[in-house]
């Protein structure tokens, strides 16, 4: 918590202050109304942009806050991509509004630094007195552990807090809406104007309309709110207003086009100059407009359009924040790009100049690739390339490379930066030895940074000890060369910690290739940490991932639960669309919840398949695409079929992922035997043992479980558990569980109670430190039943076996106790889920901001993967395989 003052400070958007609106108009039917006031109860507003959601939370909130009632309001499209978790956003705005109440100071003023740090025990479910919270555009949430933690907190019977949740659509599955408590739900249709509204507004803004004309905005407009907004504009200049109001049609998208269109004919040349200029912004500052637009009289301008609606304004500690409407600003870029593709590439250049000089690398970096500046791309990457990556933005800086490289303007550094682009996997990857290669011919002009960088990566890439120890001698060379040329350069001191950090962490890693894997845990462990205190996510999930590596070798398996605990952590603030260290972590943690018996979302195993920096890396889309074969054959009465797509995928790949094949090993030889019977799982055994090893816990375990029923199972049976007190070398920690349960079951049915005793026991202590509930539910729940049978006599475990036997209780209900993994894409789900609200194309298309003929296209997808013909059969076929 002790870095939110500052992210507080360094994004004021994201902590709401509510205002009211210039013209109130009044809409007495969407107030915060007493039945709703009470703790405990959740109002939600689903609606496209342009409906009103903002300014409607905005007058909830003037309500929700009278009489000095505690208040938070969060705006999550302002949440920058290293953004806290929700759970940490809330408690620490909470916790301020709290401590202002107390102080009777202003709810929404800036932090300052003496303002306490929140207790570390301290949580919003400790509160007494009831609290309002108001997030909007909550469809931002895209993590299962932000969902959860909101979804628990509504509903949490002690929680003290009134709900008011906005955005364009649920963060929510229909099934999961269910489990909210009682909800009042708003949505586009909700928040339209009703023509009294409308011929209010008009009457504000000093415009009589008549009956006919009225009639005919309400249709055209269908009671849009930014519509009518920049409607009234225009009917204040026109001089006729009926041939006027006949000349657009009443689609939202055609509409919002046309209507911007006309206001910026109907304004003054300057005006119009002004906002085509400055629309390349994010954020403006008064000076940022000045430098943009060249005008001295930015600020009044600025406020001008505020008072238009067409701009908002937000008051920070640095002064005045200034963005435009996201419609406007949209059409504005489409409006410069097209009519003056120039006055667009310098709009962006100077847009790059100031973010460069005022600290902002990777908004430089962006502007600079759209004003297709080939050498401030080239600066940019050189100075700050290194660390853009590190903080976990490796979008940006793989975009920047392969538009200089399809340029056929690449360097030592785009090399360099493409080939650590490929890490973790740069010691497999041809096309990471590829861009080495090239970028050796020019490295010793390259900066130092970029050769230490090459350095480490060269390090990676090393097969044998004497390549490791030539890497190694490089690696020192350039770091020695590195850190004297610092002084008095003004290098900036963010690029200096984490080529150090990246050097800790490659130099760990070549303990490890010299199977010093003590040595290497220590180093990894503590660049982990310096990685994690300068808030760099991708090498804080580099090194934890070499670190669990290590520990996996040392079979320290208390310490790899940690790490993934960690990784998790990570990961909320992590975008990974074209992250390959982050998107290994994903499937790390996705197969983690796979053996804990914890829903794996199966959007993110789509996603790690689907993106093409995955599709063009085998070692994350095999494992991914083995992973949800394992997920199905829970979901499935007949898993032969599925059986059949795991055993092609493990035939065709075990040998070049041995951990995969490990962690789908007992599973492998158990259906192996079932269905194919003991000739075929002999020979699946074979190629077990042939990959992981004859000697290999998991080739023991597999053996033993062919033996079952022969004359030496006894004699298995002793060598076995022979094995598993050795602690013998297993490839996944969830092994040693299956031996365990598996000579509990011999015992068991042999009368040797006190001996399956024992045995299961061991079983659980093993499965404990990762909480791997997943072999106890193999083999129809046999582990589960036995764990069930001593429930009241476990001591210590009791809590434990609870579990376990609860997470079989649940399978044996559901028949999953996973998120069914389908075959439909993000936005494919999304749709879907609106068919059971029974709205019309044109509605389904208004909520998700795309067009009705994009929308039938996606429908048609969707019943053609489904198998179905129409919405209703749709339907009843997601309902029956868990889709919504």
């Amino acid at each position: 918590m002790e870095d939110l003052a500052e992210y507080w400070t360094d994004h004021p958007g994201v902590f709401m202050t509510p205002h009211s609106p210039r013209m109130v108009i009044e809409r007495s039917r969407l107030a915060d109304s007493p039945t709703d006031a009470e703790p405990g109860s959740v109002r939600t507003v689903w609606a496209p942009t342009g409906a009103g959601k903002t300014t409607l939370l905005g007058r909830w909130a003037l309500e929700g806050s009278a009489g000095n009632r505690a208040l938070v309001c969060l705006n999550l499209s302002e949440a920058s991509t290293d953004s806290p978790s929700l759970e940490a956003l809330v408690s620490y705005a909470t916790y301020r509004a709290i401590q202002a109440i107390e102080r009777n100071e202003p709810l929404f003023e800036q932090p300052v630094r003496r303002d306490p740090r929140i207790p570390r025990d301290w949580s919003v479910l400790d509160l007494e007195k009831p609290f309002t919270l108001i997030i909007d555009d909550v469809h931002t949430i895209t993590n299962r552990r932000d969902r959860d933690w909101l979804l628990s907190l509504a509903r949490n019977p002690k929680a003290p807090v009134r709900l008011r949740l906005a955005g364009h659509y649920s963060p929510f599955s229909p099934s999961i809406e269910g489990l909210l408590p009682e909800t009042a739900e708003l949505r586009a249709q909700d928040l339209a104007f009703t023509s009294p509204e409308i011929a209010q507004y008009f009457l504000r803004m000093g415009i009589v309309l008549t009956p006919d004309q009225l009639c005919v905005v309400t249709e055209r407009t269908m009671g849009w709110p930014i519509a009518i907004n920049l409607l009234s504009h225009l009917l204040r200049s026109v001089d006729n207003r009926d041939r006027f109001l006949s000349s657009f049609d009443h689609d939202e998208h055609a509409l919002g086009d046309f209507l911007v269109s006309q206001l910026l004919e109907s304004l003054p040349t300057e005006t119009t100059d002004f906002l085509l200029s400055t629309a390349v912004a994010e954020k403006l500052t008064t000076s940022f407009a000045v430098h943009l637009s060249g005008r001295q009289d930015a600020g009044e301008l600025l406020h001008r359009l505020v008072y238009l609606n067409l701009a908002r304004e937000l008051q920070t500690p640095q002064g005045e924040l200034f963005s435009y409407h996201p419609i406007l600003k949209g059409y504005l870029g489409a409006h410069l790009r097209k009519h003056s593709h120039s006055a667009a590439l310098e709009s962006h250049s100077r847009a790059q100049g100031w973010y460069v000089a005022n600290g902002q690398p990777k908004l430089a970096l962006k502007h600079a690739l759209k004003a297709q500046q080939i050498g401030s791309i080239r600066a940019l990457l050189d100075d700050q390339g290194i660390s853009i990556l590190c903080s976990g933005s490796a979008t940006i800086v793989e975009r920047a490379v392969s538009y200089l490289h399809e340029a056929r303007a690449g360097t030592a550094t785009t090399h360099t930066l493409a080939a650590m682009l490929s890490v973790p996997f740069v010691m497999s990857s041809g096309f990471a030895q590829h861009h080495l290669d090239r970028a050796s011919v020019t490295l010793d002009r390259a900066p130092l940074s970029i050769q230490v960088v090459h350095a480490g990566l060269s390090v990676f890439r090393s097969d044998t000890q004497h390549d490791v120890a030539e890497a190694l001698s490089r690696l020192e060379a350039a770091s020695n060369r590195f850190l004297p040329g610092l002084l008095g350069s003004g290098a900036d001191d963010k690029l200096v910690i984490d080529t150090v950090i990246f050097g800790d962490i490659a130099r760990g890693w070549a303990l490890a290739k010299q199977s010093n894997w003590t040595a290497a845990s220590e180093l990894l462990r503590s660049a982990a940490l310096d990685a994690r205190l300068a808030s760099q996510q991708w090498l804080s999930l580099l090194a934890l991932d070499l670190h669990a590596q290590c520990e996996q070798q040392l079979s320290n398996w208390h310490e790899l639960h940690a790490i993934e605990d960690q990784v998790s952590t990570v990961l909320r603030t992590t975008d990974y669309s074209t992250n390959l260290v982050a998107l290994q972590a994903q499937l790390g943690w996705a197969t983690s919840r796979f053996q804990r018996c914890q829903a794996v979302d199966s959007h993110d195993l789509d996603d790690i398949r689907m993106t093409r920096a995955a599709t063009n890396e085998p070692k994350i889309d095999v494992p991914a695409a083995i992973l949800q074969s394992l997920i199905r054959l829970d979901g499935t009465e007949n898993p032969r079929d599925v059986f059949d797509t795991l055993d092609d995928q493990l035939r065709a790949n075990g040998r070049h992922h041995p951990l995969t094949l490990a962690l789908a090993s007992c599973r492998y030889i158990d259906l192996s035997l079932h269905l194919r019977g003991a000739t075929e799982a002999r020979d699946a055994l074979r190629f077990l043992a042939d990959v992981l090893g004859q000697d290999s816990l998991e080739a023991v375990v597999a053996t033993a479980m062919l033996s079952e029923g022969v004359p030496r199972q006894r004699e298995l049976e002793t060598a076995l558990e022979l094995q598993l007190k050795r602690k013998a070398l297993a490839n996944n920690p969830a092994t040693s569980v299956y031996g365990w349960l598996l000579l509990s079951k011999w015992a068991n049915q042999s009368g040797r109670t006190s001996i399956a005793d024992a045995r299961v026991n061991q079983a659980l202590n093993d499965s404990r430190p990762l909480r791997l509930r997943r072999p106890f539910l193999a083999s129809d729940g046999v582990g589960a039943r036995l764990v069930a049978e001593r429930v009241g006599r476990l001591g210590p475990l009791e809590e434990y076996g609870h579990s376990i036997v609860r997470a079989y209780e649940c399978l044996q209900a559901s028949g999953n106790d996973l998120e069914p993994v389908g075959v439909l894409t993000r936005k494919e789900h999304e749709i879907l889920r609106e068919l059971p609200r029974h709205q019309s194309v044109s509605t389904i298309a208004s909520n998700q901001q795309l067009s009705p003929n994009t929308i039938k296209t996606h429908l048609r997808s969707i019943y053609q993967k489904l198998g179905v013909s129409g919405r209703a059969e749709a339907v009843a076929a997601a309902s029956e395989h868990g889709l919504l």
